[in-house]
């Protein structure tokens, strides 16, 4: 894969504790050439130091606002500034496994998908076998005239039940995620009004996208 190909964009989520971390574990657990954009909307002094040191290191580039940014708005922005085939969300506090972008990139490549996502474990916060998102289905089931529920199905909470392929799913978490860069720009981007838990995948619902969910390749919370 050509640098010229894949950019990791990484954004703000919902705290900046763990953004040390999280960019490291890019860092280390990377073989495929990427090239990485960094929002930055409004991280505290000592953090947003550390970021304008690291990209001195590292030569990434980094958009900085004062203001908190949305994850949806940041993503936004990140698009109108790549070339890339591939743009490869990562929320600040996720930590990437060893082989990650590879296996997304392949799976891509392999595939045709629009759009392909790891597997996230809650690691950190519980224990290897806490499983956050496997892919699933998004659906509204209306109950009664005037109302109706929504019912987001995640596949294989249990990890030995896990399929051992790719399989598509209709429901994003981009919390990492792979995106064909022109797919996601026809699509008009993220809707930048949704700011509840659910926006990094309700944007994308009813969007003729191949989705996939690509096990066992990991990623954490």
């Amino acid at each position: 894969m050509d640098k010229a190909d894949v950019t990791i964009v990484v954004v703000p989520r919902d705290n900046f504790s763990s953004a040390r971390e999280s960019l490291e574990s890019i860092y280390a657990n990377t073989d495929t050439r990427f090239s990485l954009l960094y929002i930055d909307g409004g991280s505290p002094r000592d953090i947003a130091q550390y970021l304008k040191d690291a990209a001195k290191k590292r030569q990434f580039r980094i958009i900085r606002t004062e203001e908190y940014l949305s994850p949806n708005h940041a993503r936004n922005i990140a698009v109108r500034h790549i070339d890339t085939r591939y743009v490869v969300f990562v929320d600040n506090d996720v930590i990437v496994a060893p082989g990650w972008l590879d296996a997304l990139v392949q799976c891509a490549e392999r595939t045709g998908a629009a759009s392909v996502c790891p597997l996230t474990y809650e690691e950190r916060q519980h224990n290897r076998e806490m499983l956050h998102y496997a892919g699933g289905d998004a659906r509204i089931v209306v109950v009664e005239e005037n109302s109706r529920i929504e019912r987001h199905m995640v596949y294989g909470i249990n990890t030995r039940t896990i399929a051992p392929s790719a399989h598509k799913t209709e429901l994003l978490e981009f919390h990492a995620c792979l995106v064909c860069a022109d797919a996601y720009r026809a699509v008009g981007g993220m809707d930048e009004k949704l700011l509840s838990s659910r926006d990094n995948f309700e944007a994308l619902r009813g969007k003729r996208w191949t989705n996939l969910a690509a096990p066992p390749h990991r990623t954490s919370l």
